[in-house]
């Protein structure tokens, strides 16, 4: 059970730790953006054991599909439109649907 950053009140962290209990994870995902060589990888491995997360990572779908990364509009929302699925199966696997993009973005092979 994580108590997000800045909550110190005991009193709050059991209201936090019912209302995850009840709802849900207060987390369905976190998006990190920056710049190359930044750290985002390594920030996102380093805190997804602590959240019990699951990395998405756009470079290795992308070199899945390719080769050779060409880094275009049509291949940037493949690579997300992928991710999406993806986040979205792994947040309900009845998603039928979702596999489905999964499968035929798969099935374009090497573009």
């Amino acid at each position: 059970m994580i108590i997000p950053f800045g909550i110190n009140d005991p009193k709050q962290q059991l209201i936090v730790r019912y209302k995850q209990r009840i709802l849900g994870p207060l987390i369905s995902g976190i998006s990190i953006c920056g710049y190359p060589g930044v750290g985002k990888t390594t920030l996102a491995n380093e805190l997804a054991p602590y959240i019990d997360a699951v990395v998405l990572s756009s470079d290795k779908v992308r070199k899945e599909l390719n080769y050779k990364p060409s880094y275009t509009e049509e291949e940037k929302n493949l690579v997300y439109n992928i991710l999406l699925s993806i986040s979205k199966y792994l947040h309900n696997p009845e998603s039928i649907a979702s596999l489905m993009l999964l499968l035929i973005a798969k099935g374009l092979g090497k573009m």
